[in-house]
């Protein structure tokens, strides 16, 4: 009789935590669904969004804006006791400008860090958009639990060869959670961002919350969007080293 009890509330336990499995092709489209549509996504050709980011575990709060425009062009701003640092990328160079750290001029980033700004230039559509096309391939890995909540987990492999994993919420079919891993000179960091706080802009949600740590270590980053605006005019040269062409082409 116990071991009938027993069972039962481990079967009732389980009632709400199971989701039905799906084909990645099947997540994909309830992904893009969820996020407004394919047309409206793809119809979003510019991003300016400002708020805050922390930094240095929370200790320090800094405000950012950050510019984004079809293909693939990207810029944040952020202001650090009053100097203002930048980082972009015009969709072939990544550079940037630190003043705080004693950079007089604009330089190109080196390898590892540009190929991290050149994700964040997918930062609208995302890799299940135009997969094929941007070099990605995606495998799907079956459930998993992110913190209690049921979740799809999708492999996703870029064109530099790059792994991240990617949680897609089983009942809202957002994206809560990624984690890989970045090489930085010799070591090799695994990180993971957890996504919330989403909002509807002009019809598409984004999350307006995002944190990013290395995995087992204390601190981190979190980025929280105050606002945000789609189709903005933005000119190249927001984007574009403000240096002579033979210094830009160290990044390629």
């Amino acid at each position: 009789m116990l071991r009938r009890v027993m069972m039962s509330v481990v079967l009732l336990a389980g009632i709400g935590t199971a989701t039905a499995d799906m084909s990645l092709e099947e997540i994909l489209a309830k992904n893009i669904e969820a996020r407004g549509g394919l047309e409206k996504i793809t119809a979003v050709q510019s991003v300016r969004a400002s708020g805050t980011m922390t930094m240095m575990g929370g200790q320090m709060e800094v405000p950012f804006t950050w510019e984004w425009r079809r293909p693939d062009a990207f810029r944040v701003e952020f202001t650090i006791q009053g100097q203002t640092g930048t980082q972009a990328f015009d969709g072939q160079v990544a550079w940037m400008h630190m003043p705080f750290m004693g950079k007089a001029a604009p330089e190109i980033m080196p390898p590892e860090q540009a190929r991290e700004l050149e994700t964040r230039s997918d930062m609208i559509d995302g890799p299940f958009i135009n997969t094929e096309e941007k070099g990605y391939k995606l495998e799907y890995l079956g459930q998993a639990d992110v913190d209690g909540t049921p979740a799809y987990k999708i492999k996703v492999t870029d064109k530099h060869g790059d792994v991240t994993v990617q949680y897609i919420d089983a009942e809202y079919f957002l994206q809560i959670k990624s984690e890989g891993s970045r090489k930085m000179g010799e070591t090799v960091i695994e990180f993971e961002t957890v996504y919330g706080d989403f909002k509807e802009v002009d019809g598409v949600m984004i999350a307006h919350s995002i944190e990013s740590h290395a995995k087992g270590a204390p601190g981190g980053q979190t980025i929280t969007i105050s606002s945000m605006t789609f189709n903005v005019d933005l000119a190249d040269d927001r984007f574009a080293f403000p240096g002579d062409d033979d210094t830009a082409k160290k990044n390629e």
